[in-house]
């Protein structure tokens, strides 16, 4: 080609190799295939693209939608989500901001049993719904986060709770199977018998029962996972009794004098007895 150097041609190349690379697959594959040998021939997909997954669709197609397009795919649909009701949630003027914060944005629909208990998981007691559940659509039942212990373990550090040489069973455990995620009359929000799906439960076997024993609240005097002292005691020794008990009043009972530095257990059983007191 008289008048343009190589250089030149270098040059052009390199041009219409950058307007290709901008190009549509087909219209791209028509340049590069006309300058270059073995150009791969483009490949036609037929995919669906969903900008708004609820836009144009009917609540019967959402799921469908969901399972081809998104990833992972979601099983469980809040149901204001399923139906379009975004406005139940979201003031869509002030681009999305909720009409009212949680937990009574949750409350407009589902009813709270906390305040009926003692005893409240932290971010149900906080109101923080969606610190576990996710506010449109899940994997898992009950929109949860993930399912399982590893659930819990996305706040809870698993060391703590399952190194210890009595509960070491329970790292294949569902955590809800013993606690309560929202809130219970007991300590560390156990659900109620929770200890006597693995335990004996023995309070038949006694004529008088400890208060805590009979009242189902074994997390009084033991801690589920990790306490350091035997038998998961929350304390050693006497110091356990005198958290209930008035050490005062203990140690005026004239038979109490000069066991000040004994083990209350050496004479008393723990949880029941045949007489009033629980002597051994």
């Amino acid at each position: 080609m008289p008048g343009i150097s190589g250089k030149h041609i270098v040059i052009l190349l390199v041009s219409l190799t950058v307007v290709a690379v901008a190009c549509a697959p087909k219209v791209r594959y028509g340049i590069l295939s006309t300058i270059f040998d073995g150009v791969p021939t483009p490949v036609e997909h037929n995919a669906l693209v969903v900008g708004d997954t609820l836009g144009q669709l009917d609540s019967a197609r959402i799921l469908a939608v969901s399972k081809a397009v998104l990833a992972p795919v979601y099983n469980y649909i809040h149901e204001p989500y399923r139906e379009k009701d975004c406005a139940s949630c979201h003031i869509k003027e002030q681009m999305g901001k909720l009409v009212v914060e949680e937990p009574q944005l949750c409350y407009q629909c589902h009813s709270s049993n906390n305040e009926k208990h003692s005893f409240k998981h932290g971010p149900a007691g906080a109101g923080y719904c969606t610190s576990c559940h996710r506010p449109h659509v899940a994997e898992t039942k009950h929109l949860l986060l993930n399912e399982g212990e590893e659930f819990c373990y996305n706040c809870h550090d698993r060391k703590v709770v399952t190194e210890n040489s009595i509960h070491d069973n329970i790292k294949k455990d569902n955590c809800l199977d013993c606690h309560n995620p929202h809130s219970s009359e007991n300590r560390f929000v156990l659900q109620k018998d929770a200890c006597y799906k693995c335990h004996e439960d023995t309070t038949s076997d006694y004529s008088f029962l400890h208060g805590p024993v009979s009242g189902d609240y074994c997390s009084t005097c033991h801690g589920p996972h990790t306490s350091g002292n035997e038998n998961l005691l929350v304390q050693s020794g006497q110091d356990l009794c005198l958290n209930c008990h008035d050490s005062s009043d203990v140690f005026r009972n004239v038979e109490h004098q000069g066991t000040e530095n004994e083990v209350c257990t050496q004479c008393h059983n723990p949880h029941g007895g045949e007489n009033e007191f629980m002597l051994n």
